[in-house]
């Protein structure tokens, strides 16, 4: 697609389309299916993780988020334990 090629170039980044999925919703079967032969990448369906968070295409419940909280407070715990400035503090906190 024309969009992912001028991304491309714009940027110098290359899309890795065997990690690459797409993901759609509100068209046809038809439109999916012509989209996905054009740019040769996968189907992909929610839900999905992006940078270890997971993606949802409705709202997470709350027992859906306790595996991404504790891991939020793990780091927060170990961040406690380094000898930080208190300048560096407020910016870890901001």
């Amino acid at each position: 697609m024309k969009v992912l090629e001028k991304f491309q170039r714009t940027t110098g980044l290359k899309i890795n389309k065997n990690k690459s999925e797409n993901v759609f919703g509100g068209i046809n079967q038809d439109t999916e299916k012509e989209m996905l032969r054009m740019e040769d990448m996968k189907l992909g369906q929610f839900p999905f993780t992006y940078l270890g968070s997971p993606i949802t295409s409705a709202r997470m419940k709350v027992h859906e988020c306790d595996a991404l909280l504790d891991k939020l407070s793990t780091r927060i715990i170990a961040w406690g334990s380094r000898h930080f400035s208190y300048m560096a503090r407020i910016r870890l906190i901001n």
